[in-house]
């Protein structure tokens, strides 16, 4: 396999010095050499074919020909808000998200989150996820960086949702009703309200830390529009939930990327 690097290259084109990071990976761990093949992309929906180039021994540049438009938004964007996870869990849902194909992903300091992380924490672990965006991107092939917001309190952020034109899932195992029946009736909803494709919109899904949402967030949750929806008899753990949950609508995303009328991706309407 090329391979794939992550350039600031503009849509033209041309020559660019790598990083020494990257060099080293090139020339050190994959053992390039003077002319090898590499693919480039611009983390925005451009591709590059390009060559190596190498100059004494441990500099590198790419020279790449103009860039081919190969990736389009999916409709709708998928936005997952994940509460703060410990350990590594995190981590996970970033990497996995990038590659299950969510657009956006804000990270959420809940009530009963375990970690807690002050301002210059918080900045370095957006450093360290955003690192894991790039790679991940590099390696499933995904031709557009997913959006990482930065760690935002919870409470603020569901009250900056209210107004948003989409439909809102929040998952509770306590919930009446599954992810599809719930996305079923928003959609159903939305389209008795005049809307001609609401999905289209963004659909955002909100997973809780370990301990789930205190119950002053499910209920601020709620009034802002979120609606419960559960993925079965099973409690799973935050980052499987978060995982699971995505995988399933992003297939329905993708089953039906026209969102033609009804409006609602085609396993729903075959309900």
């Amino acid at each position: 396999m090329i391979p794939r690097l992550l350039c600031p290259l503009p849509a033209s084109g041309g020559r660019l010095q790598l990083s020494k990071a990257q060099a080293h990976h090139l020339l050190k761990v994959l053992r390039l050499r003077q002319g090898d093949a590499l693919q480039c992309f611009d983390g925005h929906g451009l591709r590059f074919e390009a060559r190596l180039e190498i100059e004494g021994g441990s500099q590198a540049w790419v020279q790449a020909g103009a860039g081919q438009q190969v990736w389009t938004p999916p409709s709708p964007r998928l936005w997952l808000a994940q509460g703060l996870a410990g350990g590594d869990k995190m981590d996970w849902v970033v990497e996995k998200a990038v590659e299950i194909g969510v657009a956006r992903l804000t990270p959420l300091a809940c009530d009963r989150s375990i970690v807690r992380l002050d301002a210059a924490r918080a900045e370095r672990r957006h450093g360290h996820w955003q690192a894991q965006v790039e790679a991940a991107c590099m390696q499933s092939q995904r031709d557009a960086l997913m959006q990482l917001d930065p760690l935002q309190a919870s409470n603020a952020w569901l009250l900056s949702m209210k107004d948003h034109p989409g439909p809102r899932l929040i998952l509770d195992p306590q919930a009446d009703q599954g992810v599809r029946e719930a996305l079923h009736g928003l959609t159903r909803q939305a389209l008795a309200a005049g809307a001609s494709a609401p999905l289209l919109q963004g659909l955002v899904l909100l997973v809780g830390p370990e301990s789930g949402f205190s119950d002053q967030e499910r209920d601020e949750a709620r009034r802002c529009g979120f609606v419960p929806a559960h993925l079965g008899r099973q409690v799973l753990r935050t980052e499987t939930a978060a995982l699971v949950a995505c995988s399933k609508l992003q297939a329905w995303i993708e089953s039906d990327p026209a969102l033609s009328l009804p409006g609602m991706p085609a396993q729903i309407r075959a309900e």
